[in-house]
């Protein structure tokens, strides 16, 4: 019941903001001079951020620099582009400007894509409660620093712990920089409130990437649950 209620809140601030708009996937990492044309605004070109939504007909330009990893939803693929190349985000995958240049794909499994997507309700700043109320989770609970951990049952301590596994075998697949990991178990911790394991994992995403100041939405909104 708590998970339906959190996919639920995410579903209606997704629908709210991008109504119409067929969201595709999420950046999960970037460098480099990478640029994009929004399919709803193919007249204006502007720069990517990491952890920024995906929507389908969005083209990208990277430069030879550059490099770019997004994470597809509904296929459960992991591309990784390098540049130079450009692309076209698909329903499912990117589509190539140039033959020659084609993406590393990595399948992942459903449950994982599906935690990533969840992320996109806390990376976006907009909706983030300035009261600290814990919108991710469905409810507007008072989250005061005099809130307890909450006492998890045995059913809860075998799924943390089932996705504790699942998070050490996408590590023995991901690259040095790659973030997917993190951000599948933190998505999952976050359903219990395992605020100080979320924060560790917060500490490794910035180690594997310590350009990325879009870290910063994920502490902000942690920091506000306690």
């Amino acid at each position: 019941m708590k998970k339906c209620l959190i996919l639920l809140t995410i579903l209606l601030f997704m629908g709210a903001v991008q109504a119409g708009a067929a969201e595709v996937g999420m950046i999960t990492q970037m460098s480099g001079s990478v640029s994009y044309q929004a399919a709803a605004d193919k007249d204006k070109s502007v720069s990517v951020r990491n952890f920024m939504k995906v929507y389908e007909n969005d083209s990208f330009t990277l430069a030879a620099d550059a490099q770019i990893q997004i994470v597809y939803f509904e296929s459960g693929s992991k591309e990784t582009w390098k540049g130079p190349a450009g692309f076209k985000a698909g329903k499912t995958q990117g589509k190539s400007d140039n033959p020659s240049a084609v993406p590393k794909i990595t399948a992942m499994n459903a449950s994982v894509t599906g935690e990533v997507k969840r992320l996109t309700a806390l990376t976006d700043t907009s909706r983030l409660q300035k009261t600290g109320s814990a919108i991710v989770r469905g409810k507007s609970s008072d989250t005061s620093s005099s809130a307890k951990p909450p006492v998890l049952s045995e059913t809860d301590k075998k799924e943390i712990s089932a996705a504790k596994k699942t998070y050490q075998e996408l590590l023995k697949d991901a690259e040095a920089s790659d973030i997917t990991p993190e951000l599948y178990l933190f998505s999952v911790l976050a359903d219990y409130d395992q605020f100080e394991e979320m924060k560790t994992l917060i500490a490794s995403m910035r180690k594997k990437q310590p350009e990325n100041k879009d870290i910063d939405q994920l502490e902000t909104w942690t920091n506000r649950q306690k």
